[in-house]
């Protein structure tokens, strides 16, 4: 139960970093690509959460089992060091790591307004073309 927990917490953190990046890719995304993907990057999202928490589970089996944990037995010193690993330096290492990018992700107010700034320049742009395009004489 503890170390269910201890992984819960440890997604909740990479969840809210992650969520945190979901409408400034968007915004991205759409500068680049020139229209909204938000389907395709909740799409992405979904699959990799997905995937994590099977490897959460396969990466807490597999140290578990090297442990050597019983769950009929008592819990050996190994196995309880483990736990305690699982516990307190997984959650840290994943902390730093969502940290470490939200560092380095160079979307701030001033970028993000640029961008945002840049997409309704386009969005007038294509609305005056289609104007012209549709006042034009056949």
């Amino acid at each position: 139960m503890i170390i269910t927990a201890a992984f819960g917490v440890c997604n909740f953190i990479v969840l809210n970093c992650s969520y945190a990046m979901v409408y400034d890719l968007r915004k991205v995304t759409e500068l680049h690509l020139g229209d909204d993907k938000v389907a395709v990057i909740l799409g992405w999202f979904s699959l990799v959460i997905g995937v994590s928490g099977s490897l959460a589970a396969v990466t807490l089996g597999t140290v578990l089992q090297a442990s050597g944990f019983d769950p009929l037995a008592a819990p050996s010193s190994a196995v309880i060091t483990s736990i305690i690993a699982l516990q307190t330096w997984v959650p840290a290492l994943i902390v730093v790591a969502s940290a470490v990018v939200l560092l380095f992700w160079n979307i701030n107010a001033k970028s993000h307004s640029a961008v945002t700034a840049a997409i309704d320049l386009r969005t007038v742009a294509n609305a005056t073309a289609a104007a012209k395009v549709e006042k034009a004489p056949r």
